[in-house]
């Protein structure tokens, strides 16, 4: 009896000792969120340090930075990589072949996405409890705002737009937040798909009662002050009412539990002067 339960813990503590590499930003912030800081070996690169882009700057000093590069990943001799789609081919055949478990995922499009998406993580890295905890918190912010929005008497139009000219449409998750939080996504109304590009005469065209800007760490509000300085723009209602606002890139590009944040701020964001 004694010897199967040590081979019974011994298995266990294989388990949970598996040393992993994450390739990307979303495997970084993923493994982090599963409470699996002891096990990673290697993080993407640079970029988990840079508050523009990251949301857990200063979680993971120490850990070897990868860039992408195979030699690294191959020298720290992982049990498991976190790749994205976008992760070449050749560099996933020559990690499988060295014995490497691959785990491989898609960016997320929506909030029911992402609950599969942490439900894959949880299981396959033995952090079940901990992605249950992840995906009760997505419902409760969900059914928050959802509530919220029951609220609103009058729907504002809304258009999502990068400096880079995209604006979001159907089937992104400032769409989904769009549902949740009972606003129109003007985008999605105008049938434009995923990430779209359009020019500037139709946001005058548009013409939103809320501009929503993507911005990467906008602290003194330098793309706000940009937008409404634009003469082309000036007649749109978002501007002349200075309903304008910069989201962060981080909290709603990376498909990873920290995406829950973006939905009660850009619900606050858009309906913030609302008058009940």
């Amino acid at each position: 009896m004694k010897k199967i339960a040590l081979i019974y813990l011994l298995k266990i503590c294989f388990l949970y000792s598996q040393e992993i590499v994450s390739m990307t930003l979303t495997g970084d912030e993923i493994l982090v969120s599963l409470g699996l800081k002891e096990s990673i070996v290697g993080v993407s690169g640079r970029v988990v340090d840079d508050p523009r882009y990251s949301n857990i700057v200063g979680k993971l000093n120490g850990i070897p930075r990868v860039e992408g590069n195979l030699e690294n990943i191959l020298y720290l001799k992982p049990d498991i990589v976190i790749v994205g789609s976008w992760i070449s081919k050749d560099k996933v055949e020559q990690l499988e072949k060295r014995g490497v478990k691959i785990l491989k995922y898609r960016s997320v499009n929506s909030f029911s996405e992402l609950k599969k998406l942490i439900e894959y993580f949880g299981k396959a890295l033995n952090a079940k409890e901990k992605s249950r905890e992840n995906i009760e918190k997505l419902e409760k912010e969900i059914e928050k705002v959802r509530n919220k929005g029951m609220e609103v008497k009058n729907k504002k139009r809304v258009l999502f737009y990068s400096d880079f000219g995209v604006v979001f449409g159907k089937n992104t998750i400032f769409d989904d937040i769009s549902k949740i939080g009972n606003f129109i996504n003007i985008a999605a109304e105008d049938n434009l798909n995923g990430m779209a590009t359009i020019s500037e005469e139709k946001i005058v065209e548009y013409d939103p009662d809320v501009l929503l800007l993507l911005s990467h760490a906008d602290r003194n509000g330098e793309s706000i002050k940009k937008v409404m300085k634009n003469r082309g723009l000036k007649n749109v209602k978002a501007i002349k009412n200075s309903e304008v606002y910069s989201v962060e890139s981080k909290t709603i590009m990376n498909s990873s539990p920290y995406m829950i944040d973006s939905i009660d701020e850009i619900f606050r964001k858009v309906y913030e002067n609302e008058k009940k």
